[in-house]
């Protein structure tokens, strides 16, 4: 019996398709790759230069007895796609629900800073910085004292959330403290205590 060349054809698109079947197969059974190593997250130190706190003082929002006076800044991680390295972001206002969103801000990397690599399981959520624990503000007009930057230096008081170390810098050298930011849930505008 003599084949049709559709029937010569059709055997041999039935051929070429069981060997490509048994190929994927075989392959995706040999393949044992290890799978790609968990990445440690980067975060880095972190400045908020005075420039970005002089247009604060410029909206009016850091004037005695005015509405809407930045009381904290909330701090939001942020990272590109399929990245391991972060930074934050800042809205000032007078708590986590009340923000000024045209007051946001990018923080800059301090490169006088090794970024910290961590291991162990972490939370990236809000922070809040508490504005008065700054003291750079003139309590009378609400213009600035003198001081370069703020450094932001990430820590983990809080495990397994991050928080930040927080060091006014004038001149060149951390001139004083202004305490550490609060992790945001858990401390979402209340002060921490022995309960928590």
């Amino acid at each position: 019996m003599k084949k049709t060349i559709f029937q010569k054809i059709s055997s041999a698109i039935y051929l070429c398709a069981v060997l490509l079947s048994a190929s994927v197969f075989f392959n995706s059974c040999n393949d044992h790759k290890e799978p790609d190593a968990v990445k440690t997250p980067n975060i880095n130190c972190v400045i908020i230069n005075r420039a970005q706190i002089q247009n604060w003082v410029d909206s009016g929002w850091t004037k005695p007895g005015s509405k809407g006076k930045i009381k904290e800044v909330v701090l939001q991680f942020s990272s590109s796609a399929g990245g391991n390295t972060y930074q934050l972001i800042g809205y000032p206002g007078d708590g986590p629900a009340s923000v000024h969103s045209t007051g946001k801000i990018s923080l800059q990397s301090d490169t006088a800073c090794t970024a910290k690599s961590y291991s162990k399981e972490i939370v990236l959520g809000n922070n809040i910085l508490r504005f008065d624990n700054l003291n750079i503000i003139n309590a009378s007009d609400g213009s600035l004292n003198k001081f370069d930057y703020i450094r932001l230096t990430p820590e983990q008081e809080y495990p397994p959330y991050i928080n930040f170390k927080v060091e006014v810098v004038a001149q060149g050298q951390a001139s004083r403290s202004g305490g550490s930011t609060l992790p945001c849930p858990t401390f979402c505008g209340d002060e921490p205590n022995d309960d928590q």
